[in-house]
């Protein structure tokens, strides 16, 4: 589109929002003034009424022929002139959905290609950045059941948990203490809820954030959940990176 013309039409639109503006100021200070003259008693009115607000004011000459001026497909501006309040026709005014021809799709699915290598490349020999939770052992709920069912001492813990020096042993009806290797000694809190449909759900409870948990995770120093040790999930849609 000719630059010129182009500043021409941003001109008259901005023009067009200004009167818009305009009208809708003055609408409203017409409502206001009705407002305040009927919420006083009649005898103590004024003896003539606020002039109502012309509805419609016609827009200024030069801006009735303004057009759309969207660039089209053929390179040229569009020249519909019923426009809306964003400055742009029917056609126009949404959000773009995509390529339509074959030459634009076709040239929208190369560009496509190339940011895809581009991310490929950009990612490519680089050392993974995140530690995921599949990737760290935990005890979950199966070690929380046999917890609750055993006696009192050193806990057998399930085969599919390997807690790396980890020891748990119990002490009463709710109290566990985790060993690790280093010797640091951390009590285990439960906690437990009262489901809607009657009995008990029992949780762990992590001892930084003191939230109730379903699973615990291993680090150098105790049994922690999954944001305070800042483990991710893996995503199920692409590779772990």
């Amino acid at each position: 589109m000719d630059k010129e013309l182009k500043r021409k039409l941003a001109d008259m639109r901005k023009q067009a929002e200004e009167h818009r503006h305009q009208q809708d100021q003055n609408r409203q200070r017409s409502s206001e003034q009705w407002s305040a003259y009927y919420s006083v008693p009649p005898r103590f009115r004024p003896l003539s009424p606020p002039k109502p607000y012309q509805q419609w004011v016609p827009y200024p000459e030069h801006l009735l022929g303004i057009s759309c001026g969207a660039t089209t497909r053929a390179g040229t501006p569009c020249k519909l002139t019923i426009i809306y309040s964003n400055g742009r026709c029917k056609y126009h005014g949404g959000m773009s959905t995509g390529a339509k021809t074959k030459a634009g799709i076709k040239r929208q699915r190369e560009g496509y290609r190339k940011w895809l290598e581009r991310q490929r490349a950009s990612k490519a020999g680089r050392k993974r950045s995140r530690v995921y939770a599949g990737d760290v052992p935990c005890i979950d709920l199966h070690t929380l059941t046999a917890m609750l069912n055993s006696e009192p001492g050193v806990i057998p813990v399930p085969e599919h948990v390997s807690l790396s020096g980890f020891e748990i042993e119990r002490h009463g009806p709710e109290r566990f203490t985790v060993t690790s290797l280093a010797g640091i000694c951390a009590p285990l809190e439960l906690a437990a809820t009262h489901p809607a449909r009657g009995g008990l759900r029992w949780w762990f409870v992590c001892p930084q954030c003191h939230t109730r948990r379903t699973a615990l995770y291993v680090t150098p120093a105790a049994l922690i959940c999954r944001q305070c040790a800042g483990l991710h999930y893996a995503s199920q849609g692409s590779k772990q990176v």
